[in-house]
Formats: C-alpha cells, sequence, structure tokens
C-alpha cells in the first residue's frame, strides 16, 4: 500500500498504531520526498495479511490524504 498523511507531529505514529491495533505485522516501510512539495512524504508499506486486514485498511484511510491499496500476493 502507499500512502500520505498531513505533516504534522504524530500523523504516520496514528497511521502506524493501527497496524499493532490489528495485530498485523509489517514487513517494509520505505518513505519518499513529495516532488514539489517540501516536507512532505509518501509511504510505502508492505504487511502480512491477517482476518482483521479489512477493518485496518478501513481505519488508516480516515488518518491518510492519499490511499492507495495495491492488493495482495
Amino acid at each position: 500500500m502507499v500512502f500520505s498523511t498531513s505533516n504534522t507531529p504524530g500523523a504516520l505514529y496514528r497511521v502506524l498504531s493501527i497496524f499493532d491495533k490489528y495485530s498485523i505485522n509489517m514487513s517494509k516501510i520505505e518513505s519518499r520526498p513529495v516532488k514539489f512539495n517540501p516536507f512532505n512524504y509518501i509511504f510505502f508499506v508492505d504487511i502480512e495479511n491477517n482476518k482483521n486486514t479489512e477493518n485496518a485498511i478501513n481505519e488508516i484511510k480516515k488518518y491518510c490524504r492519499n490511499f492507495k491499496d495495491f492488493g495482495n500476493i
């Protein structure tokens, strides 16, 4: 998945804490700067799906400016 958050203190923490809340393991996280938008980043995250993944994604979307789920394998 890929998402961006607001550039405010704790914004990324709020999203990442949802993975803990739903016992979802992150296998990768990577940040990239947003072109032409200083101090803003997009985050690429790989997770291990479980029965709570759909609920977690729905909650994560509430805290994100942009969100894209690339599906699973």
